[in-house]
């Protein structure tokens, strides 16, 4: 058995506290003019 595994690059984006986003999870608490990045990150 086999698994795909994708990869996302958060380098630029900042939490709303100013803090650097590091994994999916951070990205829920994206400043508000980061959250447009968001679509260019997870593929469809």
């Amino acid at each position: 058995m086999g698994a795909t595994v994708d990869a996302a690059d958060f380098t630029g984006l900042l939490m709303a506290d100013g803090a650097p986003v590091k994994d999916l999870n951070d990205c829920t608490r994206l400043r508000p003019e980061d959250q447009s990045q968001l679509e260019d990150l997870i593929p469809g």
